[in-house]
């Protein structure tokens, strides 16, 4: 059997292609499983050097027929997919950002020096990415009308393949938030391997629900991925289904939020006006606009000596038909001050 083979060491790979594809190994080979966007951890059962640098990092896709060396030596290789890769301390792989491509057989090898022979045996992981996809991202629709939800398991086989005379079985059904399976009359379920299709008639109560796609390998919960569904009104009356992985929390709109500080601006306005307009009519009531005391004393005087005050009371009254000016009082006042 040929494949394509790219990166470093190209000829010991070739070399090894027959041992790869048939998966001899003296480790069990590890399943893992994740939903797209989340992430994933290869462990290497191999590992000849604590410091990871004789540990090399295969990946292989059936679909492809292509092997691609991933890491080498301990040390990333440049690739496509370069920047969603690290190499953990104990030499273990570790991807984000998972995607359908992702999918396929790991492989972990060691070589002592650069260029020589393998040392051990190979220890493979095989990742498997789940994934549920609408029919389209964004779908106008009523209560009462209806959609269609693909999960899809992507394997080293390819998209929804599963392989039937594997000693795991995996299995795919879409439950509850609670994990009890869908079993109401208006859900239909079709799965076929590892794709499984649900149809729904929705209803208002499936505003911000998520419709959850969970999988299983002999009777035990590996992943699930989800997708929540958005009912919201608009002017044409129609309600708009959006479906996403994530449903984050909804926030005030623009508009909402300029309304808001358009509302305390006027308030805060209307509140001054009232505060001033009583205080004008409260000094108009008493006929004081004014009340200013002065206070003559110097200070050189003796315990003895008298000080005077003057207290002027401008005093505004009403005007007369034949009467333009305004009287001012003047009262003296007499303090005794003492030592």
């Amino acid at each position: 059997m040929s494949a394509w083979v790219s990166g470093p060491n190209t000829a010991a790979i070739l070399a090894r292609d027959q041992h790869l594809y048939a998966g001899v190994s003296a480790y069990d080979t590890v399943g893992v499983y994740s939903p797209v966007g989340d992430h994933a951890t290869l462990q290497c059962a191999n590992v000849a050097q604590p410091d990871c640098s004789s540990t090399t990092w295969n990946y292989e896709n059936r679909e492809s027929r292509s092997i691609t060396e991933l890491v080498g030596h301990g040390k990333v290789r440049d690739t496509q997919r370069a920047e969603r890769l690290r190499v953990e301390s104990d030499c273990s792989l570790h991807i984000s950002d998972l995607r359908p491509e992702d999918a396929g057989l790991y492989t972990c090898q060691q070589y002592l020096i650069e260029d020589g022979p393998q040392h051990g045996e190979d220890a493979h992981v095989l990742l498997s990415v789940l994934s549920i996809s609408p029919p389209s991202p964004v779908t106008e629709l009523n209560p009462g009308s209806t959609v269609t939800l693909h999960c899809i398991l992507y394997t080293r086989e390819g998209p929804g393949r599963c392989n039937k005379d594997s000693v795991h079985k995996p299995n795919l059904s879409w439950v509850t938030e609670k994990g009890t399976q869908l079993v109401d009359s208006r859900y239909k379920v079709e799965t076929v391997l590892c794709q499984s299709t649900l149809t729904v008639t929705l209803r208002q109560e499936d505003n911000n629900r998520k419709w959850r796609c969970q999988l299983t390998v002999d009777s035990e919960v590996k992943t699930s991925h989800s997708y929540t569904t958005i009912l919201s009104d608009n002017p044409g009356g129609k309600r708009t289904t959006t479906m996403s992985p994530t449903s984050p929390p909804s926030s005030p709109s623009k508009s909402d939020t300029t309304t808001i500080v358009v509302a305390v601006v006027v308030g805060c306005v209307v509140l001054c006006v009232a505060v001033a307009v009583i205080v004008i009519y409260r000094r108009r009531g008493t006929g004081v606009i004014d009340n200013r005391t002065t206070t003559n004393q110097d200070t050189g005087q003796s315990a003895d000596t008298m000080t005077y005050s003057v207290i002027s009371h401008p005093v505004t009254r009403p005007k007369e038909k034949h009467r333009d000016t305004e009287e001012q009082f003047t009262e003296y006042a007499t303090i005794n001050t003492a030592h």
